[in-house]
């Protein structure tokens, strides 16, 4: 099981650790950060529509469709 990190980098702005990978996760400057990065709730549509599709590809190569 993947470990995720979250360091407060300030303000609004946090730095996520996870597999190997670091990005940053803020939100805009009209909302108070200094856009970073993306929003948190920006992030949960990717990864949502991202985790059906790598679901829906499973499928595909298992019926050894191109």
């Amino acid at each position: 099981m993947s470990k995720a990190k979250l360091i407060w980098k300030g303000n609004y702005a946090f730095e996520a650790q996870l597999q190997g990978h670091n990005f940053m996760i803020d939100v805009p400057e009209s909302s108070g950060g200094t856009d970073l990065g993306p929003t948190p709730k920006s992030l949960l549509l990717p990864a949502l529509a991202s985790c059906s599709a790598v679901g829906v590809v499973g499928i595909l190569n298992k019926m050894k469709v191109t």
